[in-house]
């Protein structure tokens, strides 16, 4: 960072021609004091609070030790020098000897030939002679003369400066930045001189001595430049070095040397009106040294150039530079701002002792962006307009600030002849003229104003915030001001969020030239109770602009561990992170190790913990949940494969906020191939384990069914008589027959006998000693039963040849039936438990009765009488089944034994049959829902029935073996 030092009040630095301004570096927030005497403030200091690289300081005032005569031009050139920022002392530390100290001295002209030319003589002795003749004719010379020791002065000096008991003295030393310009030398009482030289120089001594103190900076510095402000010339005292010195400045005592040896002829320059003679060479480039004052405000003319035809040219050209404070370094600068001198018009006054008089003014288009180095806030340039009626000077300009937050400063700058000089900032920086560090680092509101002459005084306040801006981290206001010289800021820094951890928390922030921006915010109490908290939050200035940073941590107790948490700052929020191994964090569980982290005001630690339960371990997930101002509790869950035997199953343990475990699960048992009941575990709250489960089993027949063809129909009751009945001729070879026949079959089943719907279901405490078992058993007992009971009454009508040798015979049968079908079942429970066991027994019985009706039609022929014969049977129609009334239940009642014992038998109330039966309403349903169900007619079978008669007859004589050969099958047929 260039520096932003303190120089001069109200002065422009020219920037030195390739020297960059020296950086000021590692410079801290705050920086007082800055260990310097009093009196005494910064310049530039390098490294900032060290300066072993570099110190420049400057010294408000200082006094010289003794006097330098009494002629009024002594103060004047310190007045000039100092007013101008010239006087400068730089001790020389001796490279072998580092206590030897000397001072720094600009040049070594040999000053006495030019004190002498000044005035227009070569020697002592012209001069001597001079201001005798001079005597003779000019009474203020001979009074002069008369002053006591002037006249042997002045004699003996005609024998040599030496004799004369006379210095040439520079009034300026040259140890306090003096030069061997004629304006700066003068003749003095040698013991003043030599005096005055080594006192001044060991006082000066005595401020370096006091700077390299122990306790301000120390022997290690060494490279040291002190600014003197103003000095103090103390009150002379008359000596004959005063009345020769008096003599020459007023021009009564005159040399005859030509104007070439005294390097040049007066000329007049003016400006404003404003004139300054000095002497010019009649042809080429003058070198003009006039340090003591300047012609064009804020200029220092630095050489004078004749024109092609010499002392006679329209226009000579001046070289001058931007100057209102001397530099480091002498001879740094090459001229810069051009100017033009003009013959001007009318005779020289009479007052201006030159015989040549030009008028000065800016070259045009040739002083834009003139460079120039305001110390406080680094280089610039100005670019000027031309010179005003009264000689001033006016420009504007930029300041590049080396302070990044000010960036370009938009400048104005004058000065005129009566000595003024301004330089002013435009106008102020607002919010969105300051430059941000970086993007997590913005100003919100406010205005900064600076004051650049005739001090430099930073004003006003700027607020800003840091961190993401949707979301920052603190806001705070900033002060302009000066610390030891240099620019800076400060002021407070505020949280902007509730940040984590921290219950309150306070900081300052700050800006200065080497270490840029920084601040923090430091805790002062924590958000959970019982946690000690050392955090800091802050940010500082880096390379790659604004880096926010956290440190410190914070720590609170859990189950007599201390959980120990780093803070830090990751993806633009802040976090701690950390843990600690908890022993005994919850019953069942003998330590975890935990870590995680704290956000968003919530701590969240997790880790994975051993817990064993009756012999059987299981893996734990463990989630350790803490808000601000709340209590914190464990949590989690975890699985477990159980494998024993033939048992196998998976067990899942869930810890609770309370700290309760408790874990529910399945184990299955296999018993056969077959069955592979499954039991259910469960860890209760209280920490038992408790097992249940259910089985359901498929039915179990008890008994085949009996008979096995019991839907097979048996004859129980068959009758029927046929009688034959002669044709009348011509038919009377052929006998009729009619018959009719009537039969009762039946057929009945039971069984089988079944055990369904059987289930057991149970649960107990199997690591208790009361093991609260639980069970219950349900299914019932089926019997299922059929009746059937048909009758058939059958008609018949036929015909026979020789007497039953061959016939055939037609038949129609009707066949109604009646069906019982029976459902008895016998439904039993039993519950057992601590208080005992309890059994439940009942019976009933499901009958349901349908009928149906049917008729058949049938054709047979036979031969042989009866040997061979075939019948063809068909069912032509059938009305049914119908049911013949509701089904009907019958209750006989429940059986039962209570857990205490008692025996309850069915009562005759539960004896019931339902629904009851109603005769008529039972003769209505039959006959309606038997009518029209099922018919089909006889017609539609016949065709197919006699040819299948005739198939058959055909079979039965192919079978036959008796009986007479082919007899009447035709006929039949």
């Amino acid at each position: 960072m260039p520096p932003l030092g303190a120089a001069h009040p109200g002065t422009i630095q020219r920037q030195p021609e390739g020297e960059a301004p020296a950086p000021v570096t590692d410079s801290p927030a705050a920086q007082a004091p800055v260990r310097l005497p009093p009196g005494m403030k910064v310049v530039r200091d390098v490294p900032f609070g060290d300066g072993r690289d570099e110190l420049v300081v400057q010294l408000d005032s200082f006094a010289l030790p003794l006097e330098k005569g009494i002629g009024p031009w002594v103060k004047d050139a310190h007045d000039l020098a100092g007013g101008a920022g010239r006087l400068v002392f730089t001790p020389l530390f001796n490279g072998t000897d580092p206590e030897r100290v000397s001072a720094f001295k600009e040049g070594s002209e040999k000053y006495k030939k030019i004190w002498l030319n000044n005035f227009g003589f070569s020697s002592e002795r012209a001069l001597s002679d001079a201001f005798l003749k001079a005597g003779e004719s000019d009474p203020v010379v001979a009074t002069a003369l008369k002053a006591k020791g002037v006249d042997k002065t002045v004699r003996n000096l005609g024998k040599g400066l030496g004799k004369s008991g006379c210095d040439i003295d520079h009034i300026v030393e040259k140890q306090m930045g003096g030069t061997s310009v004629p304006s700066n030398l003068q003749i003095l009482d040698a013991t003043k001189n030599r005096e005055s030289g080594s006192n001044t120089f060991n006082k000066l001594l005595e401020v370096v001595d006091a700077i390299r103190a122990p306790d301000m900076r120390g022997s290690e510095v060494r490279n040291i430049q002190i600014r003197l402000g103003h000095v103090t010339v103390p009150t002379g005292t008359d000596d004959p070095s005063f009345h020769i010195e008096d003599m020459l400045r007023a021009g009564r005592i005159k040399g005859t040397m030509p104007d070439s040896a005294t390097a040049g002829s007066p000329l007049a320059l003016v400006a404003g009106g404003v004139t300054e003679v000095i002497r010019v060479a009649e042809t080429g480039v003058t070198p003009i040294d006039n340090s003591a004052k300047r012609l064009i405000p804020g200029v220092r003319i630095k050489s004078y150039e004749r024109g092609a035809e010499g002392a006679w040219s329209k226009s000579d050209k001046v070289a001058g530079r931007l100057d209102s404070l001397a530099k480091k370094r002498s001879g740094a600068d090459r001229p810069e701002v051009d100017l033009i001198a003009e013959m001007a018009t009318g005779p020289v006054p009479d007052n201006v002792a030159a015989g040549e008089m030009r008028k000065l003014r800016l070259t045009p288009g040739a002083n834009e962006k003139i460079e120039f180095y305001y110390p406080y806030l680094s280089p610039g340039y100005l670019s000027f307009a031309p010179l005003d009626a009264k000689g001033g000077l006016k420009a504007k300009g930029t300041i590049n600030s080396t302070v990044p937050m000010l960036g370009d400063i938009a400048v104005e700058y004058s000065a005129t002849q009566d000595g003024g000089e301004k330089l002013a900032v435009v106008s102020a920086l607002g919010k969105d003229a300051l430059t941000a560090p970086g993007k997590l680092f913005r100003f919100t509101e406010g205005a900064l104003a600076l004051d650049l002459m005739p001090e430099f005084v930073p004003r006003g306040a700027i607020g800003f915030e840091i961190g993401p801006a949707e979301n920052p981290i603190a806001t705070g206001k900033l002060e302009a001001g000066l610390i030891g010289g240099a620019f800076n800021v400060t002021g407070s820094l505020v949280p902007a969020m509730g940040l984590p951890g921290i219950d309150a928390a306070e900081g300052n922030v700050s800006y200065t030239s080497g270490a840029g921006w920084a601040g923090s915010l430091k805790a002062k109490s924590s958000k959970i109770r019982g946690a000690r908290v050392d955090a800091e939050i802050g940010f500082r200035e880096g390379d790659g602009g604004i880096a926010v940073f956290a440190t410190g941590g914070l720590s609170f107790g859990l189950g007599g561990a201390s959980v120990d948490m780093k803070l830090d700052y990751a993806d633009e929020r802040l976090v701690y992170s950390g843990g600690a191994t908890v022993t005994d964090p919850v019953p069942l569980v003998k330590s975890v190790a935990l870590h995680g982290t704290y956000s968003e005001g919530e701590v969240i630690l997790t880790g994975n913990a051993g817990v064993e339960v009756r012999g059987v371990n299981a893996g734990l997930e463990m989630t350790y949940r803490r808000k601000d101002g709340e209590t914190g509790a464990f949590s989690g869950t975890g699985t477990t494969q159980v494998k024993a035997g033939k048992a196998t199953g998976t067990i899942t343990v869930t810890l609770h906020p309370d700290g309760v475990i408790s874990g529910t699960g399945l184990i299955a048992y296999q018993l056969n191939d077959h069955l592979r009941p499954e039991l259910g575990v469960e860890l209760e709250r209280s920490g038992r384990i408790k097992l249940k489960g259910g089985v359901s089993v498929d039915d179990i027949p008890l008994s085949p069914a009996w008979p096995k063809d019991g839907k097979a129909l048996n004859t129980l009751f068959e009758a029927g008589v046929e009688m034959p009945f002669p044709l009348p001729p011509p038919l009377t070879f052929i006998n009729a027959t009619a018959g009719i026949s009537g039969a009762v079959r039946f057929g009945y089943q039971l069984g089988p006998i079944a055990l369904k719907e059987v289930t057991f279901e149970g649960s107990l405490y199997p690591f208790e000693a009361e093991m609260e078992v639980k069970a219950a058993l349900s299914g019932k007992i089926t019997l299922p039963g059929s009746l059937n009971l048909e009758g058939v009454v059958e008609g018949s009508i036929g015909a026979e040849l020789a007497k039953g040798a061959v016939g055939v015979k037609g038949k129609l049968a009707v066949v109604p039936g009646l069906h019982l079908n029976l459902d008895a079942s016998t439904p039993f429970s039993a519950d057992y438990d601590k208080d005992g066991l309890a059994l439940s027994v009942a019976a009933q019985a499901k009958l349901a009765i349908t009928g149906t009706v049917g008729f058949e039609a049938a054709i047979e022929g036979y031969a042989a009488y009866g040997l061979m014969s075939h019948e063809i049977r068909e069912k032509i129609a059938e009305y049914g089944p119908v049911n013949i009334g509701p089904e009907l239940t019958l209750h006989l009642g429940t059986l039962s034994r209570a857990k205490d014992g008692t025996i309850t038998p069915p009562s005759l109330s539960e004896i019931r049959i339902d629904p009851a039966i109603d005769p008529k309403a039972f003769m209505k349903q039959f006959t309606a829902e038997g009518t029209g169900q099922n018919k089909v007619t006889v017609t539609e079978k016949v065709p197919d029935a006699t040819e299948r008669l005739k198939r058959g007859l055909e079979e039965a004589k192919g079978r036959a073996v008796a009986g007479p050969s082919g007899l009447g099958f035709s006929t039949l047929e």
